[in-house]
């Protein structure tokens, strides 16, 4: 069963399942099941067919926690781009794992501490396949 509302683009595919395999094979990485699971189930489609609303790698968002009603700024980035304070969250964690692939308006959930935490994606202020950074 796919999640059709689950969007990747073919190029972030194929860095995601490279991604995944190092993962295994290094022993790195507690979540690497899930996100293989995510790039399986997910739609994959070219760079330039990727909806502008869509969360793709290197995208910046903003999200409103529910519960707390902050708006949280944050890149979704490869885990070798992740520094210790910042504002980017690893594709190959939990956060980034449910962000990857959906849309404004979709609402995300993820474990934060102890308790799960709802958030609404608010705007995909940068999407590099939007801007024609095909590169990134």
């Amino acid at each position: 069963m796919y999640e059709k509302d689950i969007l990747i683009t073919d190029a972030d595919h194929r860095r995601l399942r490279s991604l995944v395999d190092w993962m295994r094979a290094s022993g790195r990485g507690s979540h690497v099941g899930a996100l293989a699971t995510r790039i399986r189930r997910a739609v994959i489609v070219s760079p330039q067919e990727i909806p502008r609303n869509v969360v793709t790698l290197n995208s910046r968002v903003y999200l409103k926690d529910l519960d707390s009603r902050k708006r949280l700024e944050y890149t979704l980035s490869d885990p070798f781009d992740i520094t210790t304070f910042g504002d980017r969250l690893s594709v190959a964690g939990p956060a980034g794992i449910a962000l990857l692939g959906k849309r404004v308006g979709q609402i995300v959930r993820w474990a934060l501490g102890p308790r799960e935490r709802r958030f609404r994606i608010e705007q995909v202020a940068y999407q590099p396949e939007a801007a024609g950074d095909f590169h990134l």
